[in-house]
Protein backbone atom coordinates (compact mmCIF):
# COMPACT_ATOMS: atom_id res chain seq x y z
CA UNK A 1 0.00 0.00 0.00
CA UNK A 2 2.80 2.38 0.94
CA UNK A 3 5.56 1.00 -1.47
CA UNK A 4 6.02 1.60 -5.24
CA UNK A 5 3.45 0.05 -7.66
CA UNK A 6 5.30 -3.23 -9.09
CA UNK A 7 3.71 -5.59 -11.23
CA UNK A 8 2.63 -8.85 -9.87
CA UNK A 9 5.14 -11.49 -10.81
CA UNK A 10 4.41 -15.26 -10.00
CA UNK A 11 6.15 -18.36 -9.90
CA UNK A 12 6.10 -19.37 -13.41
CA UNK A 13 5.26 -15.92 -15.41
CA UNK A 14 7.74 -15.57 -18.56
CA UNK A 15 8.69 -11.94 -18.36
CA UNK A 16 10.70 -9.39 -20.48
CA UNK A 17 12.67 -7.16 -18.53
CA UNK A 18 14.03 -4.58 -20.06
CA UNK A 19 17.06 -2.32 -19.45
CA UNK A 20 18.67 1.01 -20.13
CA UNK A 21 22.30 2.11 -19.44
CA UNK A 22 23.03 3.21 -15.91
CA UNK A 23 24.06 7.07 -16.00
CA UNK A 24 26.77 5.51 -13.89
CA UNK A 25 27.65 2.53 -15.66
CA UNK A 26 31.06 2.56 -13.82
CA UNK A 27 29.85 0.30 -10.68
CA UNK A 28 26.81 -1.01 -12.73
CA UNK A 29 26.54 -0.94 -16.37
CA UNK A 30 22.11 -1.62 -16.56
CA UNK A 31 19.12 -0.23 -14.88
CA UNK A 32 15.79 -0.88 -15.04
CA UNK A 33 13.70 1.17 -17.92
CA UNK A 34 11.55 2.98 -15.02
CA UNK A 35 11.37 2.62 -11.33
CA UNK A 36 7.87 1.47 -11.16
CA UNK A 37 4.96 0.00 -12.37
CA UNK A 38 3.88 -2.19 -15.07
CA UNK A 39 6.67 -0.73 -17.70
CA UNK A 40 8.94 -2.95 -15.26
CA UNK A 41 8.44 -6.04 -17.32
CA UNK A 42 6.50 -7.26 -20.64
CA UNK A 43 4.44 -10.36 -20.60
CA UNK A 44 6.27 -12.96 -23.04
CA UNK A 45 5.96 -16.67 -23.85
CA UNK A 46 8.81 -19.49 -24.20
CA UNK A 47 9.06 -20.02 -27.68
CA UNK A 48 11.90 -20.06 -30.36
CA UNK A 49 12.87 -16.10 -30.91
CA UNK A 50 10.05 -14.54 -33.60
CA UNK A 51 12.92 -12.61 -34.54
CA UNK A 52 16.04 -14.86 -35.23
CA UNK A 53 18.29 -11.79 -35.65
CA UNK A 54 17.08 -8.57 -34.36
CA UNK A 55 18.58 -5.68 -34.71
CA UNK A 56 18.43 -3.66 -31.52
CA UNK A 57 16.19 -3.48 -28.23
CA UNK A 58 13.60 -2.39 -29.90
CA UNK A 59 12.90 -5.23 -32.64
CA UNK A 60 13.55 -7.98 -29.82
CA UNK A 61 10.92 -6.43 -27.80
CA UNK A 62 8.24 -6.24 -30.42
CA UNK A 63 9.13 -9.49 -31.75
CA UNK A 64 8.38 -11.30 -28.33
CA UNK A 65 5.52 -9.24 -28.35
CA UNK A 66 3.98 -10.36 -31.91
CA UNK A 67 5.03 -13.66 -30.53
CA UNK A 68 2.70 -14.32 -27.82
CA UNK A 69 -0.19 -12.24 -30.00
CA UNK A 70 0.83 -14.92 -32.43
CA UNK A 71 1.51 -18.37 -30.98
CA UNK A 72 0.15 -17.54 -27.30
CA UNK A 73 -2.68 -18.96 -25.31
CA UNK A 74 -6.46 -16.84 -24.92
CA UNK A 75 -4.97 -15.95 -21.53
CA UNK A 76 -1.15 -15.44 -22.72
CA UNK A 77 -2.91 -12.91 -25.34
CA UNK A 78 -5.53 -11.15 -23.27
CA UNK A 79 -2.61 -10.47 -20.70
CA UNK A 80 -0.29 -9.15 -23.86
CA UNK A 81 -3.48 -7.50 -24.91
CA UNK A 82 -3.65 -5.42 -21.56
CA UNK A 83 0.06 -4.85 -20.99
CA UNK A 84 -0.38 -3.14 -24.61
CA UNK A 85 -3.23 -1.30 -23.58
CA UNK A 86 -1.38 0.69 -21.11
CA UNK A 87 1.71 1.68 -22.47
CA UNK A 88 2.69 4.34 -24.88
CA UNK A 89 3.48 1.81 -27.90
CA UNK A 90 1.39 3.47 -30.46
CA UNK A 91 4.31 4.94 -32.16
CA UNK A 92 5.50 1.03 -33.26
CA UNK A 93 2.01 0.13 -33.89
CA UNK A 94 3.12 -0.12 -37.60
CA UNK A 95 6.41 -2.17 -37.03
CA UNK A 96 4.28 -4.62 -34.77
CA UNK A 97 1.89 -5.11 -37.47
CA UNK A 98 4.15 -6.10 -39.86
CA UNK A 99 5.84 -8.43 -37.68
CA UNK A 100 2.11 -9.84 -37.20
CA UNK A 101 1.42 -10.17 -40.77
CA UNK A 102 4.33 -12.13 -41.35
CA UNK A 103 3.43 -14.76 -39.12
CA UNK A 104 2.49 -17.94 -41.22
CA UNK A 105 0.11 -18.77 -38.53
CA UNK A 106 -2.00 -16.40 -37.81
CA UNK A 107 -5.09 -17.68 -39.70
CA UNK A 108 -8.95 -15.37 -39.43
CA UNK A 109 -9.62 -17.37 -35.56
CA UNK A 110 -6.26 -15.43 -34.65
CA UNK A 111 -7.00 -12.51 -35.88
CA UNK A 112 -10.25 -12.34 -34.24
CA UNK A 113 -8.86 -13.32 -30.53
CA UNK A 114 -6.10 -10.75 -30.96
CA UNK A 115 -8.87 -7.86 -31.74
CA UNK A 116 -11.26 -9.25 -29.16
CA UNK A 117 -8.37 -8.93 -26.57
CA UNK A 118 -7.43 -5.87 -27.75
CA UNK A 119 -11.03 -4.51 -27.37
CA UNK A 120 -11.24 -5.83 -24.13
CA UNK A 121 -8.30 -4.71 -22.52
CA UNK A 122 -8.99 -1.00 -22.89
CA UNK A 123 -11.79 1.30 -20.88
CA UNK A 124 -14.64 3.51 -21.81
CA UNK A 125 -15.38 5.75 -23.49
CA UNK A 126 -14.11 4.48 -26.79
CA UNK A 127 -14.98 4.13 -30.55
CA UNK A 128 -17.14 1.62 -31.74
CA UNK A 129 -15.67 -1.20 -33.59
CA UNK A 130 -16.99 0.24 -37.00
CA UNK A 131 -15.41 3.90 -36.25
CA UNK A 132 -12.02 1.57 -35.46
CA UNK A 133 -11.99 0.37 -38.59
CA UNK A 134 -12.10 3.61 -40.55
CA UNK A 135 -9.94 5.76 -38.13
CA UNK A 136 -6.66 6.68 -39.69
CA UNK A 137 -3.76 5.20 -38.10
CA UNK A 138 -1.04 7.36 -37.06
CA UNK A 139 2.33 7.68 -39.06
CA UNK A 140 5.60 6.27 -36.75
CA UNK A 141 6.64 8.60 -34.34
CA UNK A 142 3.38 10.20 -33.47
CA UNK A 143 0.71 9.63 -31.04
CA UNK A 144 -2.62 7.86 -31.92
CA UNK A 145 -4.04 5.71 -28.82
CA UNK A 146 -5.93 3.24 -31.16
CA UNK A 147 -3.67 2.80 -33.99
CA UNK A 148 -2.64 -0.89 -33.11
CA UNK A 149 -6.32 -1.51 -32.42
CA UNK A 150 -7.43 0.09 -36.03
CA UNK A 151 -4.94 -1.66 -38.19
CA UNK A 152 -5.72 -5.32 -36.48
CA UNK A 153 -9.32 -4.76 -36.85
CA UNK A 154 -8.59 -3.48 -40.15
CA UNK A 155 -7.15 -6.67 -41.21
CA UNK A 156 -9.48 -9.14 -39.78
CA UNK A 157 -11.74 -7.54 -41.99
CA UNK A 158 -15.56 -6.21 -42.28
CA UNK A 159 -17.97 -8.62 -43.63
CA UNK A 160 -20.56 -10.29 -41.67
CA UNK A 161 -18.28 -13.86 -41.04
CA UNK A 162 -15.37 -11.06 -39.66
CA UNK A 163 -17.93 -10.21 -37.32
CA UNK A 164 -19.16 -13.13 -36.10
CA UNK A 165 -15.91 -14.45 -35.26
CA UNK A 166 -14.84 -11.59 -33.54
CA UNK A 167 -17.95 -12.12 -30.96
CA UNK A 168 -17.11 -15.34 -30.50
CA UNK A 169 -13.73 -14.63 -29.75
CA UNK A 170 -14.94 -12.11 -27.22
CA UNK A 171 -17.24 -14.65 -25.61
CA UNK A 172 -14.58 -16.94 -25.68
CA UNK A 173 -12.27 -14.89 -23.15
CA UNK A 174 -15.11 -13.40 -20.93
CA UNK A 175 -14.53 -16.42 -18.59
CA UNK A 176 -10.65 -14.35 -17.96
CA UNK A 177 -12.25 -10.72 -18.46
CA UNK A 178 -15.86 -10.82 -18.43
CA UNK A 179 -16.08 -6.74 -17.61
CA UNK A 180 -13.75 -6.44 -21.02
CA UNK A 181 -16.27 -9.06 -23.43
CA UNK A 182 -19.15 -7.19 -21.96
CA UNK A 183 -18.10 -3.87 -22.69
CA UNK A 184 -17.03 -4.61 -26.23
CA UNK A 185 -20.34 -6.99 -26.65
CA UNK A 186 -22.83 -4.02 -26.21
CA UNK A 187 -22.64 -2.82 -29.88
CA UNK A 188 -23.33 -6.37 -30.84
CA UNK A 189 -25.97 -6.78 -28.17
CA UNK A 190 -29.32 -7.16 -30.69
CA UNK A 191 -27.01 -9.27 -32.89
CA UNK A 192 -28.57 -13.00 -33.49
CA UNK A 193 -25.55 -15.05 -33.09
CA UNK A 194 -24.41 -13.66 -29.95
CA UNK A 195 -27.72 -14.28 -28.38
CA UNK A 196 -27.73 -18.26 -29.68
CA UNK A 197 -24.16 -18.34 -28.19
CA UNK A 198 -24.56 -16.78 -25.13
CA UNK A 199 -27.78 -18.49 -24.35
CA UNK A 200 -26.31 -22.02 -24.82
CA UNK A 201 -23.06 -20.48 -22.60
CA UNK A 202 -25.50 -20.01 -20.10
CA UNK A 203 -27.23 -22.84 -20.50
CA UNK A 204 -23.59 -24.98 -19.53
CA UNK A 205 -23.04 -22.05 -16.68
CA UNK A 206 -19.82 -20.80 -18.26
CA UNK A 207 -17.70 -18.91 -16.40
CA UNK A 208 -18.47 -14.91 -17.59
CA UNK A 209 -21.06 -15.70 -19.37
CA UNK A 210 -23.47 -14.41 -16.80
CA UNK A 211 -21.71 -11.09 -16.32
CA UNK A 212 -22.01 -10.91 -20.23
CA UNK A 213 -25.78 -11.45 -20.47
CA UNK A 214 -26.68 -8.87 -17.34
CA UNK A 215 -25.18 -6.35 -19.76
CA UNK A 216 -26.65 -7.20 -22.79
CA UNK A 217 -30.12 -6.84 -21.24
CA UNK A 218 -29.22 -3.60 -19.99
CA UNK A 219 -28.40 -3.15 -23.29
CA UNK A 220 -31.88 -3.72 -24.50
CA UNK A 221 -31.02 -7.96 -25.61
CA UNK A 222 -34.74 -8.95 -23.11
CA UNK A 223 -34.37 -12.54 -25.04
CA UNK A 224 -31.60 -13.38 -22.51
CA UNK A 225 -33.54 -12.27 -18.96
CA UNK A 226 -35.17 -15.46 -18.90
CA UNK A 227 -32.15 -18.01 -19.18
CA UNK A 228 -30.01 -15.22 -16.78
CA UNK A 229 -32.32 -14.93 -14.25
CA UNK A 230 -32.60 -18.99 -13.97
CA UNK A 231 -28.86 -19.43 -13.40
CA UNK A 232 -28.54 -16.45 -11.18
CA UNK A 233 -31.19 -18.36 -8.81
CA UNK A 234 -29.13 -21.55 -8.97
CA UNK A 235 -26.03 -19.67 -8.09
CA UNK A 236 -27.63 -17.27 -5.07
CA UNK A 237 -28.45 -21.28 -3.31
CA UNK A 238 -25.05 -22.63 -4.49
CA UNK A 239 -23.24 -23.16 -0.83
CA UNK A 240 -20.03 -23.14 -3.30
CA UNK A 241 -20.44 -19.98 -5.40
CA UNK A 242 -17.85 -17.91 -5.69
CA UNK A 243 -18.06 -13.98 -5.53
CA UNK A 244 -17.66 -14.17 -9.84
CA UNK A 245 -21.01 -15.92 -9.61
CA UNK A 246 -22.45 -14.42 -6.92
CA UNK A 247 -22.11 -10.94 -7.85
CA UNK A 248 -23.41 -11.06 -11.07
CA UNK A 249 -26.35 -13.29 -10.01
CA UNK A 250 -27.20 -10.98 -7.68
CA UNK A 251 -27.34 -7.90 -10.58
CA UNK A 252 -29.08 -9.71 -12.48
CA UNK A 253 -31.89 -10.41 -10.13
CA UNK A 254 -31.98 -7.04 -8.41
CA UNK A 255 -32.05 -5.13 -11.98
CA UNK A 256 -34.05 -7.75 -13.51
CA UNK A 257 -35.92 -10.03 -11.64
CA UNK A 258 -39.98 -10.22 -10.77
CA UNK A 259 -41.01 -9.23 -7.27
CA UNK A 260 -41.31 -12.53 -6.38
CA UNK A 261 -37.38 -13.61 -8.17
CA UNK A 262 -35.88 -10.71 -6.16
CA UNK A 263 -37.82 -11.83 -3.22
CA UNK A 264 -35.93 -15.01 -3.24
CA UNK A 265 -32.58 -13.27 -2.95
CA UNK A 266 -33.71 -11.49 -0.02
CA UNK A 267 -34.67 -14.73 1.64
CA UNK A 268 -31.30 -16.06 0.58
CA UNK A 269 -29.50 -13.12 2.34
CA UNK A 270 -31.80 -14.27 5.71
CA UNK A 271 -31.35 -17.44 6.10
CA UNK A 272 -27.29 -17.08 5.42
CA UNK A 273 -27.20 -14.35 8.13
CA UNK A 274 -25.99 -15.99 10.92
CA UNK A 275 -25.17 -19.24 9.02
CA UNK A 276 -22.66 -18.43 6.46
CA UNK A 277 -21.63 -14.77 7.22
CA UNK A 278 -19.10 -15.29 4.11
CA UNK A 279 -21.71 -15.75 1.77
CA UNK A 280 -24.30 -13.08 3.28
CA UNK A 281 -21.56 -10.22 3.09
CA UNK A 282 -20.65 -11.51 -0.39
CA UNK A 283 -24.66 -11.56 -1.36
CA UNK A 284 -25.64 -7.81 0.36
CA UNK A 285 -22.55 -6.49 -0.88
CA UNK A 286 -23.71 -7.76 -4.64
CA UNK A 287 -27.59 -6.53 -4.07
CA UNK A 288 -26.25 -3.35 -2.54
CA UNK A 289 -24.15 -1.45 -4.84
CA UNK A 290 -23.88 0.25 -7.78
CA UNK A 291 -27.27 1.56 -5.75
CA UNK A 292 -30.93 0.62 -7.20
CA UNK A 293 -34.12 1.42 -5.93
CA UNK A 294 -34.11 -2.40 -3.92
CA UNK A 295 -31.03 -1.62 -2.51
CA UNK A 296 -33.05 -0.39 0.47
CA UNK A 297 -34.90 -3.61 1.34
CA UNK A 298 -31.86 -5.26 1.82
CA UNK A 299 -30.34 -2.65 3.68
CA UNK A 300 -32.90 -3.03 6.14
CA UNK A 301 -32.01 -6.59 7.17
CA UNK A 302 -28.68 -5.13 7.67
CA UNK A 303 -30.62 -2.37 9.64
CA UNK A 304 -31.33 -4.96 12.44
CA UNK A 305 -28.22 -6.69 12.81
CA UNK A 306 -25.43 -4.97 15.42
CA UNK A 307 -22.28 -7.62 14.67
CA UNK A 308 -19.04 -5.40 13.52
CA UNK A 309 -18.21 -5.52 9.89
CA UNK A 310 -14.90 -4.20 9.38
CA UNK A 311 -14.61 -1.58 12.16
CA UNK A 312 -18.43 -0.77 11.89
CA UNK A 313 -21.30 -2.47 13.22
CA UNK A 314 -23.76 -3.81 10.13
CA UNK A 315 -26.07 -1.72 11.23
CA UNK A 316 -24.26 1.79 10.99
CA UNK A 317 -23.57 0.92 7.90
CA UNK A 318 -27.16 0.37 6.98
CA UNK A 319 -28.08 3.72 8.58
CA UNK A 320 -25.70 5.41 6.22
CA UNK A 321 -26.34 3.93 2.88
CA UNK A 322 -30.08 4.29 3.49
CA UNK A 323 -29.10 8.15 4.60
CA UNK A 324 -27.78 8.26 1.41
CA UNK A 325 -30.13 6.91 -0.74
CA UNK A 326 -32.68 9.12 0.65
CA UNK A 327 -30.87 12.49 -0.45
CA UNK A 328 -32.10 13.63 -3.84
CA UNK A 329 -29.59 14.00 -6.64
CA UNK A 330 -29.33 16.88 -8.56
Amino acid sequence: MSGPALPHIVQGDVLILPLKRNPEPRHLPWRLVVDERDGLVIPAITAEPYLKTPRNGQDFVLGEIASTLSRGTRRQVLTESSYLSMQTTQRFSTQLMQLLQSYPGNDDDRWALVAASLLSSVGVPRPTVAEFRTRSIAVPGTQNTWSIIALVLQRAGGSSQAKNRLIHQTLLISDINSWGAAVTLREFAQDPLLVRELTAMLKEERPGSLFVAHDMIAAGQKSLSGPAIAIALRYIKKVTAEWTELQPACSTLRDFGSDQQFGQLVSEIKNTQYLDTPRYDALWRATIWPESPRAATVLQILLHDDRMYRGMRYSDLAHNELDRLAKPTN
